[in-house]
């Protein structure tokens, strides 16, 4: 393992020119910094959270979060994705109107994300497919979260997408 460590730290140090040096701790400095993983901030919002992100297609979904109250960036968070049903309806506008008892999915315990699914942009779609795995992205990036406990659950029409989504997407 020692063997492929070193072997993948040369090929990664090689555009740098570290690669051959005698500089030893340079080496352990950047295998620390691999073992420890990525650090996240305590500094980032938490409560609920409405934000819009943009497909390739330019598609605008909006999607609310919900981050535990006491956050701690040691810890690694399960993320829950709650699909609501009824998605034809019209788009009810911003405000995450498009989920009822929000208190049911609050929880210390992991991060919810409450996306939005309507005529244009249905669960069993590819365009919400790539907006649940830019979600995901997006939570990564600032959030400590637990890749191996991503989750998918859904009422209804939402329940059907989470079908699609298992067999569309297994590995978040």
């Amino acid at each position: 393992v020692n063997c492929l460590v070193v072997s993948v730290l040369g090929v990664l140090l090689l555009p740098f020119g570290l690669v051959g040096q005698a500089d030893v701790s340079g080496f352990n400095e950047v295998y620390e910094r691999l073992r420890i993983g990525a650090v996240y901030s305590a500094e980032v919002p938490t409560g609920r959270l409405e934000f819009t992100r943009s497909n390739q297609d330019s598609l605008a979904h909006r999607y609310l979060i919900i981050v535990p109250e006491s956050y701690n960036p040691v810890r690694r968070y399960p993320v829950v994705f709650y699909l609501h049903g009824g998605v034809f309806r019209p788009d009810p506008g911003p405000g995450g109107g498009w989920w009822r008892n929000m208190d049911r999915v609050l929880s210390e315990d992991h991060i919810a994300a409450l996306p939005l699914s309507w005529p244009e942009s249905l669960w069993w779609q590819a365009s919400q497919v790539e907006n649940l795995r830019g979600i995901l992205s997006d939570l990564k990036h600032s959030y400590n979260v637990d890749e191996n406990r991503v989750y998918a659950v859904g009422v209804s029409d939402g329940g059907t997408g989470g079908y699609f989504l298992g067999f569309k997407d297994t590995t978040p």
